[in-house]
């Protein structure tokens, strides 16, 4: 954890308090299981509001058919649902639209987690509750305990029961009040069996499955556990805003330190013990301090910070300037109750009084190393000669230098000049501490301090001193020495504290930001691989998931990585098991690479592939490294969402599609034939055949019909060579006015009792540029509308005139109008207006307007002020 959690947390619940008073408040009454009362206490809640004033209403309230809550309803405003069809049923939803018409104080929503049918505004029903929260209306709700997402799996792997519906545990987390609707599994049972449940068809099964008494009483730990985490949280969040010092042991916290030894897996292992007996949340935190550690130290903390993680602890990694601050921070941050430490922590035990003062309230608890894991003194020793090599190699730099110094003043500088030289030791000193450890810092201060004395102040050649005056300089000079020193140090290591988290923070403000701001899984991934290179002089590669094969990684490697069989192989067992695991790990330590699974709530999607080009990551480093590979996994859920989304309204749509099509084309087609049908049958009569008029009456009935299915055929083939690309325009000049009289002869024809008038705004009309066959085929289709739904007695009006280099076609109908809220939907396919009682296929339109647009025209709809439709076409003109 770099950022500080005490600021993090202030601005967490500022932000949200912001929120809240933006947005409606959401209370949830939770329950364990279906029939403790969530509903009934709801609307008890509900109807003591409306007592006291408030403008309350019933969105949707789900019986079941419990006459007790049905009897608690009445008296209620019950707004009325959105009815929707769906595969020829019709459904009831939420009608979040007239809720925010309405806009109530406090709207009643039952059964928050309940999947909406397709064809409402969102998916799930709690999406519809966050839009009404956003408008400031207040939600009243109720919600089971297995329909929480983090609690689904376990109690789906309880109780036996597939759960369908879920909503994510940040709904929860949102709420402003949380009432738990509580009965003893007893209780529950003699509900159930009494038919105050379900019907009795559905008692038995129901006990003998979900409904069992241990089923019951582990669901009712589960909830109250999460009722008590999330009390919990919120107990501890306001502490840190309020300023509270003291520890509160409302519940168990326990904090062990990651240790850069062998004594630290087992101090892991215990307090993982500890924490399971006494049901504690617990952490473990890398503290880096003052000292650096030695390879032999980062390989013992990488491997136990990565135990403390697969035994579940919360791993955290603070920088501090020693590791008894650090541990601190942490005992104030996270309200640590319980502090685990090894006896052998010798430093850390000579502060335990110091630290047992600072919080009394924490209870320390000291233990003893493993006798299985105690080094062999071969091993002690190697590591004690590493650390002592690692400061010999600053103290002899500086050893060398301060010799090659003091030679240098010793022959040079006059004896009177020993001040002088006093203060080029001083100089030498600064200089000295930007780069060597504080402990040698001391020693050589010391050295120069005694050298300078023997050397250059009189008397020399001795350790006495024969001015006074020049004690206090040479004690001055010490005192300097040190203090400049030893904050050089301290500035330094906050220095290199400071660069850690600013490379942290810098990178993952980089990846926040491209996650919500650019879209494609290419190109997201594309952007982190640049900048994991470029930061972390690494080889960066992704392997995705291979969807045709399951539990397969695809062949192809995102990024241009190149990597041998050897290491993917590393990168199956990676995705395969879901632990990080190749260099700088303790699973398949050979590689060449390092490898983190890209998984999301246990479902990996793919492998993190690293190689480094350098000897080693630092434990922020390898941090960073696990956050990418978590981010990139919510990348691959929202575009996998977002895609699952795409598809869904594209089946959707083309349900709606091939039902509109199909009853159009059936009525289209049912409607001619019954005409031919039933002139042919006329025809078979004896009778019929002696009148002459009556067979050319019904023989022009069979070619009108006839040429209707025609029609109905053409219009689609010409839909579907639209829609390929397959439309090749002869186009030529062409007299409007032959095009004009072909479609009138056609009205006339097969339309005789409807009325077309003509106007031409000029005699002579310039010649259009166009496909004749294709626009007499565009102003058939308009006219052949207008025919069908203007009154007999009504004209239908084309006037034609000239606009610039365009000619415009304007035709009137006198029917009812199109859509005044968008007259141009009219030119969707297969839209037809659903309070028309006239068939149609639905495309006729849409070819008009695809036909005009092929021919760079320009095509309009409208209400005409007078009534009816009107449609305005534009197309070129010829030009000379």
């Amino acid at each position: 954890m770099e950022i500080n959690e005490k600021a993090k947390r202030i601005l967490e619940h500022v932000s949200k308090n912001e929120r809240d008073i933006r947005k409606g408040r959401l209370k949830i009454f939770l329950g364990m299981v279906a029939g403790v009362g969530k509903t009934y206490a709801m609307l008890n809640a509900a109807h003591l509001l409306k007592k006291n004033g408030l403008n309350v209403v019933v969105g949707i309230v789900e019986t079941h058919g419990r006459g007790e809550t049905q009897q608690v309803l009445e008296g209620l405003t019950i707004l009325p649902k959105t009815e929707i069809l769906y595969k020829n049923k019709i459904f009831k939803e939420l009608d979040v639209d007239e809720i925010i018409r309405r806009r109530p104080e406090v709207v009643l929503v039952d059964e928050l987690a309940h999947s909406n049918i397709p064809g409402v505004r969102h998916e799930k029903r709690y999406q519809d509750v966050l839009d009404i929260l956003n408008e400031g209306i207040d939600v009243y709700t109720t919600l089971n305990v297995q329909h929480i997402e983090s609690c689904a799996g376990l109690i789906q792997n309880i109780t036996g029961v597939n759960i369908s519906e879920t909503l994510p545990d940040s709904v929860l987390d949102s709420a402003n009040e949380v009432v738990l609707i509580d009965l003893d599994p007893d209780q529950i049972i003699d509900r159930l069996k009494s038919g105050k449940i379900y019907p009795e068809e559905k008692i038995q099964p129901s006990l003998n499955n979900f409904f069992k008494k241990s089923n019951l009483i582990a669901l009712r730990e589960i909830v109250l556990r999460l009722l008590a985490d999330k009390v919990n949280v919120e107990l501890r969040d306001l502490k840190v805003v309020h300023g509270i010092p003291q520890i509160w042991k409302t519940s168990f916290r326990i904090l062990v330190p990651i240790l850069p030894s062998s004594d630290g897996e087992y101090l892991i292992r215990m307090t993982r013990r500890i924490s399971s007996g006494l049901n504690a949340q617990w952490i473990a935190a890398q503290i880096d301090g003052q000292r650096k550690n030695n390879e032999n130290e980062d390989r013992h903390q990488k491997k136990n910070a990565l135990l403390a993680k697969q035994l579940g602890a919360e791993v955290t990694s603070i920088h501090d300037t020693s590791f008894l601050q650090g541990m601190r921070r942490l005992v104030k941050e996270y309200q640590i109750t319980h502090l685990v430490i090894s006896k052998k922590q010798k430093m850390l035990l000579k502060q335990l009084s110091a630290l047992s003062k600072s919080f009394p309230d924490v209870d320390i608890i000291l233990l003893s190393s493993d006798k299985k894991q105690i080094l062999s003194s071969k091993a002690i020793w190697k590591d004690v000669r590493l650390q002592e090599l690692w400061i010999s190699k600053h103290f002899l730099i500086s050893i060398i230098f301060l010799g090659l110094l003091v030679a240098i003043l010793h022959f040079l500088l006059p004896i009177k000049e020993y001040q002088t030289a006093g203060m080029i030791f001083l100089l030498f000193l600064s200089m000295n501490s930007l780069y060597a450890v504080p402990f040698v810092l001391v020693l050589i201060t010391v050295i120069t301090g005694l050298a300078w004395n023997f050397l250059f102040i009189p008397p020399r050649y001795t350790l006495s001193i024969a001015a006074s005056e020049d004690w206090l300089i040479l004690l001055g000079f010490l005192s300097v020495s040190l203090i400049v020193g030893l904050q050089t140090a301290k500035i330094r290591i906050k220095s290199r504290i400071v660069e850690s988290i600013d490379e942290r923070l810098s990178f993952m403000y980089f990846l926040t930001k491209n996650i919500f701001e650019v879209s494609g899984i290419q190109t997201i991934v594309q952007l982190i691989l640049d900048r994991l290179t470029k930061n972390f002089q690494v080889k960066a590669g992704i392997i995705l998931a291979n969807n045709e094969k399951e539990r397969k990684l695809e062949g192809f490697i995102m990024g241009g990585l190149t990597l041998e069989e050897k290491e993917l192989n590393v990168a199956q067992w990676v995705f395969l098991n879901g632990r990080s695991a190749g260099k700088f790990t303790d699973t398949l330590s050979s590689s060449e690479g390092m490898f983190f699974p890209i998984s999301y709530k246990n479902i990996v999607h793919g492998v993190l592939c690293l190689l480094p080009e350098k000897a080693s990551f630092t434990n922020d480093q390898i941090s960073i490294f696990e956050d990418v590979a978590r981010n990139l996994a919510l990348v691959i859920e929202r575009e996998l969402l977002s895609e699952n989304t795409k598809n869904l309204k594209i089946r959707e749509a083309s349900e709606k599609i091939y039902s509109t099509l199909f009853n159009s084309i059936s009525h289209e087609l049912k409607t001619p034939l019954s005409a031919i049908n039933g002139a042919a049958s006329s025809l078979l009569d004896d009778k019929v055949l002696e009148h002459p008029e009556i067979i050319k009456k019904l023989s022009s009935e069979i070619i009108i019909g006839s040429k209707r299915m025609y029609d109905l055929i053409q219009n689609l083939l010409d839909m579907s060579k639209i829609e390929a690309g397959k439309v090749q325009l002869k186009k030529d000049s062409y007299d409007i006015h032959e095009i004009v009289a072909s479609v009138l002869a056609y009205v006339e024809q097969y339309y005789p009792e409807k009325k077309v008038d003509v106007v031409y705004g000029e005699e002579i009309l310039p010649l259009a540029y166009l496909d004749e066959s294709l626009i007499e085929q565009a102003i058939k289709n308009i006219v052949q509308n207008a025919c069908i739904y203007t009154p007999i007695e009504a004209p239908i009006l084309i006037n034609i005139t000239r606009q610039h280099h365009f000619l415009k076609i304007s035709i009137k109908d006198s029917g009812a109008g199109l859509p005044r809220h968008n007259p141009n939907i009219v030119f969707e396919k297969f839209y037809r207006e659903d309070k028309k009682k006239t068939g149609g296929s639905g495309i006729g339109l849409t070819i008009v307007k695809a036909i005009i647009e092929l021919h760079d025209g320009i095509i309009e709809a409208d209400n005409h002020p007078d009534g009816g439709a009107i449609f305005n076409i534009k197309i070129p003109a010829y030009q000379e």
